[in-house]
């Protein structure tokens, strides 16, 4: 899958040679869903891919050379057997294109009711068409029965959210 501007505005994501998605706001055939067990290769692809294209040029490129699908499946998988880590996945045309994590604050010092944001990524393609707002609003209606003033990293989750995936 691969995105092309038409416009300024306008942005049309491909698969393969034909037009799948033309549109400036989230696919209406975008479905968020909870991920399951059998979902944890694409993910381990879409993570491995997206640091791939979001970081290059900010990580050391041997690192992102190093980063390993078989790995990343592996944590995804154990992840799978925490009870309190939780997953939403976003999907187009039954290809997964993005992925939430989340859960109670790992913070050892945080008291339960604190949640966190683990981790939000998106295939190159579905950066800026509005995917990850949806995943983003999903995932944090999930969020809200912890109170998440704060992620674990310090910032806050609507700055990191505007500053970062939000971003038109």
């Amino acid at each position: 899958m691969q995105r092309s501007a038409q416009d300024n505005s306008v942005v049309t994501l491909r698969f393969g040679a034909r037009p799948l998605i033309r549109s400036v706001i989230a696919p209406p055939f975008t479905m968020i869903r909870a991920a399951k067990i059998e979902d944890v290769r694409e993910i381990a692809n879409v993570h491995v891919a997206s640091w791939r294209t979001t970081y290059m040029g900010q990580v050391p490129q041997s690192f992102l050379d190093e980063l390993s699908v078989p790995k990343r499946e592996a944590a995804w998988t154990a992840a799978f057997d925490n009870p309190a880590h939780r997953m939403l996945v976003a999907e187009i045309e039954d290809e997964i294109v993005g992925f939430s994590s989340f859960g109670p604050s790992r913070d050892g010092d945080a008291s339960p009711d604190i949640g966190e944001l683990y981790a939000i990524y998106l295939t190159e393609a579905t950066q800026g068409c509005g995917v990850g707002k949806e995943l983003w609003e999903q995932t944090r209606d999930l969020i809200k029965p912890w109170d998440i003033p704060k992620s674990r990293y310090g910032f806050s989750i609507p700055t990191f959210v505007h500053a970062n995936f939000m971003r038109r």
